[in-house]
């Protein structure tokens, strides 16, 4: 069950990531046309810093869970990430981690 949910949170980090520099290129450019004041939030840097730190933060809930360490920093990156599948499967194999 580790094993799937790692394999889970890497897919789903790397594709957090990917929708994280396409988002900050989507609001990159009607920031250029627009002269107005934009919310932080939507900035594009602000955008692009959280998502690749999020997806990060996944990515490397994944390698960890893989690699069988961490139990409570791979479980906080599947609810950060939320990713439910990945949630489940480490709540269930807590197990696997207590053996060594």
């Amino acid at each position: 069950m580790r094993i799937a949910a790692g394999i889970l949170m890497i897919i789903g980090g790397v594709v957090m990531g990917g929708i994280a520099v396409a988002a900050s290129g989507a609001l990159y450019i009607p920031n250029t046309w627009n002269h107005y004041y934009t919310p932080f939030y939507l900035d594009p840097l602000f955008v692009l810093l959280a998502g690749i730190t999020i997806s990060g933060v996944v990515l490397a809930g994944g390698i960890l869970a893989l690699k069988r360490k961490l139990w409570g920093f791979c479980l906080a990156s599947s609810i950060v990430g939320w990713a439910i599948l990945p949630l489940i499967f480490i709540c269930v194999s807590k197990g696997e981690w207590e053996r060594d």
